[in-house]
């Protein structure tokens, strides 16, 4: 068995499979989350008050 420069064994190493599937899933994940708030900031400033014509002629 190998020891690391601590004195412990290294642990275990996933395939690269499993790391890009890993990767891909934390980006879409921080990606939902970026979106999630700027919907959330972007809709702060929509009014409540529902908006009417002015009247002005047609």
């Amino acid at each position: 068995m190998t020891r690391s420069v601590s004195g412990r064994s290294p642990g275990p190493r996933y395939s690269v499979r499993v790391r890009l599937t890993l990767s891909y899933a934390g980006f879409l994940v921080v990606a939902g989350a970026a979106l999630f708030a700027l919907v959330f900031l972007v809709l702060r400033f929509v009014p409540d008050a529902p908006i009417e014509e002015s009247g002005t002629g047609a």
